[in-house]
């Protein structure tokens, strides 16, 4: 970071050599459109992004206001997300529920076993062939993520003890799927009000769920055919490198490799629990001793139908 601001120091410096300025408003003025020109200029480190347009895929509150960066095409029909596996298991969810409703929660205000193993061997959340037992839904990340996600989307509620479906929820339900405006209202929720660390045991890195636009647009740039998901992660580092720092200091396990911390927690909360999760990516698996996979990544149809870039 020191590095950065002596460059940029330098680089005030080289502009202003020789200049005589009249006033400090003038001064100013200059500085000014020197940095606003600067900071709208092109990145390597963002894959030309601009510093200004970086600051706008991070902090804009509303995705619908990024239109001159991205568009996400909310026309679709709800036909094109039908088969992505959190559509799936949203709709199953809201089925099973409206048949058994309602349900008592157990006394920690959990959903009860049998139904949270029922969710559990059907979102298959581990490898095919390998079944588990769970003794509670708080041990299995699909299931407790997923109802967490449903009550934000005010598609379930807990009323006396008691889990149901809202009215919202069993519309769905009764309309046999999710709606082009569902659909919107779980993208929105899952990215912008869930939690992405929760359960997963790394560092806090907030930085993975902050800039999923940015990343999205690696996917975009990257992944159209086959890649290892390490370049992607590489890339992401890149253009956070403060992430490292904040690895280093998540403890004595993370802080002994904090660039593997990094582009691990980048791999499985974006790239698998998102993109993979919401249909973006195709991601093939390979198996490497001694427990070890590589993943692959290619974006999916859906991707370029669902976001349109602008950069």
């Amino acid at each position: 970071m020191r590095g950065s601001n002596q460059q940029l120091l330098d680089e005030i410096k080289k502009m202003i050599e020789g200049k005589n300025f009249s006033s400090i408003d003038e001064a100013q003025d200059f500085l000014d459109q020197f940095m606003e020109k600067k900071n709208s200029r092109p990145v390597d480190d963002f894959l030309g992004i601009s510093t200004n347009q970086m600051h706008r895929l991070l902090y804009t509150r509303s995705l619908l206001d990024l239109d001159n960066i991205v568009t996400f095409n909310i026309a679709l029909g709800p036909e094109a997300f039908e088969g992505i596996p959190v559509v799936k298991n949203v709709f199953y969810f809201l089925s099973r529920l409206a048949e058994l409703e309602p349900l008592k929660a157990t006394q920690k205000g959990n959903l009860p076993l049998k139904f949270a193993q029922e969710l559990f061997e059907t979102f298959k959340e581990f490898p095919e062939g390998l079944r588990l037992n769970i003794r509670s839904e708080e041990e299995t990340t699909t299931v407790l993520s997923l109802r967490h996600i449903l009550k934000m989307c005010k598609w379930i509620k807990k009323e006396k003890k008691h889990f149901k479906l809202t009215l919202k929820g069993r519309k769905i339900v009764e309309r046999g799927r999710l709606s082009t405006a569902d659909f919107w209202i779980l993208f929105s929720k899952f990215t912008q009000e869930f939690n992405w660390g929760f359960q997963d045991g790394y560092p806090e890195l907030s930085i993975v769920q902050a800039s999923f636009v940015f990343s999205l647009y690696l996917v975009h740039r990257l992944a159209r055919e086959f890649i290892e998901a390490d370049k992607i992660a590489d890339r992401f580092v890149q253009a956070f490198p403060f992430a490292l720092d904040e690895a280093k200091s998540g403890g004595s396990y993370f802080s002994t490799n904090p660039l593997r911390t990094v582009k691990n927690c980048f791999k499985l909360r974006f790239l698998v629990r998102f993109c993979e999760y919401f249909g973006f990516v195709i991601i093939r698996r390979e198996k490497q001793k001694p427990y070890n996979e590589k993943l692959l990544i290619k974006k999916s149809d859906f991707f370029d139908d669902f976001i349109q870039w602008k950069v």
